[in-house]
């Protein structure tokens, strides 16, 4: 099944040629007649139901700009179309805009030809390419008009497998478990980041939710230690930042932390060697203190680690202060501690 995202059909594109059905209670075509938009398998129209107000709603969505979500249609035929999923938004905008119902604006009961020309106007122009799609961006990379956000919800719905997943959907007639998965992920992750970053682009967010969304997070917290991390100099990797966090900021190697470069190295390792052999003791401080064998070895600078005296995450920088030559064994055995 080949699926198209198109973010370039308006409301009045869809209200063309609109063709409501009163008897039937059923909108029955839009796009100049391309497009049926409640066919037989399809419900009656039903946000008229109970004074109209859901019907309403959506009028007022698109007057204050609010995403209404993604409406699908399934291709039947050489420019041919039905509704698989919005039959009744697109019924609900097709009658306001042919003046079949009126909205309260004000206290004042309005139809379409009664509002001011600048809300007709926004009402016409409205597309799926507003709200949602803005949104969608701060955490999937490329261009609505080349699919990359539905190939991202299929990747990941299907946990990466997205041929055994349409396999196991091709008789579905809607894409539900697919938009409410979607959303899902991306709602979670603008909860947990309130911080929206350019970093955050392209990140597994799918992954990641699978990981992380059983866990409770502060996001005043995270939000913090976001800004501290986006400026701190010591880190590399700063798409790194929000997995590190998810993760209880322990995993100190996707923050790829800037290391020591070799001039302080060799500054640091001159003078614990000048005091280590003034003292009669191992220039890696950690033997020094340690079992007899090692307690007054003298290691060439090929042998030894720079490590921070204070750890990187537990605030200690980069720096020549906080710089200390170990041993390759020590060093490695320390670790985070």
């Amino acid at each position: 099944m080949k699926t198209n995202l198109r973010t370039d059909i308006t409301v009045a594109d869809i209200c063309e040629g609109f063709v409501y059905n009163q008897l039937e209670g059923k909108g029955l075509f839009g796009l100049r007649g391309m497009l049926t938009i409640q066919p037989e398998y399809q419900r009656n129209y039903l946000y008229a139901d109970g004074g109209g107000k859901r019907e309403q709603d959506v009028i007022h969505s698109l007057l204050n700009e609010y995403p209404l979500g993604l409406i699908y249609f399934n291709k039947v035929g050489e420019n041919r179309f039905e509704v698989l999923d919005g039959q009744q938004r697109i019924t609900s905008i097709g009658r306001f805009v042919t003046n079949k119902f009126a909205i309260t604006d004000g206290g004042n009961p309005k139809n379409f030809d009664s509002l001011p020309t600048d809300q007709q106007e926004k009402i016409r122009k409205s597309n799926s390419q507003n709200a949602n799609i803005q949104k969608w961006s701060a955490y999937v990379k490329g261009s609505a008009n080349r699919q990359e956000f539905l190939e991202r919800a299929l990747d990941w719905v299907s946990k990466g497998d997205i041929g055994l997943y349409m396999s196991a959907h091709r008789n579905d007639t809607n894409i539900n478990e697919l938009k409410t998965y979607f959303t899902s992920v991306i709602d979670w992750t603008s909860t947990v980041f309130t911080n929206v970053m350019p970093e955050m682009r392209g990140l597994d967010w799918g992954r990641l939710y699978e990981q992380y969304h059983g866990t409770s997070y502060d996001s005043k917290k995270m939000s913090d230690e976001v800004k501290r991390l986006a400026v701190d100099e010591n880190v590399t990797n700063r798409k790194g930042i929000f997995e590190y966090l998810l993760g209880g900021s322990t995993a100190t190697n996707m923050l790829a932390i800037r290391v020591f470069d070799e001039k302080v190295k060799k500054i640091a390792y001159a003078k614990q060697t000048q005091a280590a052999e003034a003292n009669g003791e191992s220039n890696c401080p950690l033997c020094a203190i340690g079992p007899e064998a090692n307690k007054r070895r003298i290691y060439k600078l090929t042998e030894m680690d720079a490590d921070h005296v204070t750890a990187w995450s537990k605030g200690g920088e980069s720096s020549p202060e906080n710089c200390q030559m170990l041993c390759v064994t020590h060093n490695r055995a320390k670790g985070n501690r």
